[in-house]
């Protein structure tokens, strides 16, 4: 990794992070005293032109999704290392694949929950998919198609689809790590894991899955071993954040088990993550250029796309300024 060669996209990135909201400005919407307010904010920022060209209010995830998809146009453009984008972009390419494989399995058609975000040519694998011929086909989307028509020689339990394209993407993105070669990176993607091996144990606890399956679900490449947190499975909720707390994620965890057990709901830990993560990579304030400012400005725009979406819906479903900054996501500036 050459650092010197983000100098350029580093400035130009810094330029971008001046145009991303303010507190005030979320705080204008958050307090909005309907969907109209909420919008004629918006129309002030970069979102304008997206959100104009709204025909119903209710279209609001065709302007963010343009948004995303934007970002990732202009990342790409900037970007010495294609690695960089890559790295931020495998989450879509999951989801997609999820929509996909579940759509090919339950005979759906769910096209409109595609997120033309990744790097795997959806256009290509639907082509190739109604020609049966998988030749040319990404690498990544190959193994997993592969692992998915073996896995269903047991079971058709479309679960399992989640399973196996989460195992894919987790080695991935920790492999995409460590080929950047930045510790940042590489720590960034062990706490993602981290993460959700917390999350996914909770769920499936929840659920009230065997450990057979718990062990399935789990992915290797945290700071702790699939062996290791299946060992708590028998475990109470507040046992096993006691002694995953001393864990770099401890003090997110605690804070998202405490909200989890005043509300009973799993997001809390979502909207955890998100906070730890985005607040890991705050820290890159202070470096004057490399591939951490670009992905960090991924982040910092993908949560406030994130936090538009949360806004937005709570306004349309009448819902109060306190139910919304409960769960809105930290911010960057």
């Amino acid at each position: 990794m050459k650092r010197e060669a983000y100098i350029q996209s580093s400035t130009r990135v810094r330029v971008l992070e001046s145009k991303l909201l303010k507190r005030e400005q979320f705080d204008r919407m958050i307090d909005a005293k309907d969907i109209d307010e909420v919008y004629r904010v918006l129309n002030e920022t970069v979102y304008g032109p997206a959100f104009n060209k709204l025909e119903r209010a209710e279209d609001y995830e065709q302007a963010l999704k343009q948004e995303t998809y934007r970002l990732y146009e202009e990342m790409k453009g900037l970007s010495p290392d294609p690695d960089i984008v890559n790295f931020a972009a495998l989450k879509y390419d999951a989801h997609n694949l999820k929509v996909l494989f579940k759509d090919h399995i339950m005979g759906k058609n769910s096209d409109d929950l595609l997120i033309h975000a990744g790097q795997i040519d959806i256009a290509q694998i639907l082509e190739k998919a109604e020609e049966g011929d998988r030749r040319g086909i990404d690498e990544y989307y190959d193994n997993i198609a592969s692992d998915i028509m073996y896995m269903f020689l047991d079971t058709t339990d479309p679960q399992y689809v989640e399973l196996i394209v989460d195992l894919h993407f987790y080695e991935t993105m920790l492999k995409t790590a460590k080929k950047i070669g930045s510790e940042k990176f590489i720590r960034y993607a062990t706490d993602y894991i981290d993460f959700n091996n917390v999350k996914t144990l909770f769920r499936m606890k929840k659920q009230g899955k065997d450990v057979n399956f718990i062990q399935q679900a789990l992915v290797e490449g945290g700071s702790f071993s699939v062996n290791e947190l299946s060992a708590l499975y028998h475990e109470s909720v507040e046992a096993i954040v006691s002694k995953l707390k001393m864990k770099n994620i401890g003090p997110a965890l605690v804070k998202a088990f405490r909200a989890y057990e005043d509300t009973g709901r799993l997001s809390e830990f979502e909207k955890a993550m998100d906070d730890y993560q985005l607040n890991f990579m705050k820290d890159t304030k202070l470096v004057s250029y490399g591939p951490e400012v670009l992905f960090s400005y991924i982040l910092a725009k993908e949560t406030e796309i994130k936090n538009l979406r949360i806004i937005i819906v709570s306004k349309l479903n009448k819902l109060s300024p306190e139910f919304i900054r409960e769960r809105l996501r930290d911010i960057y500036v």
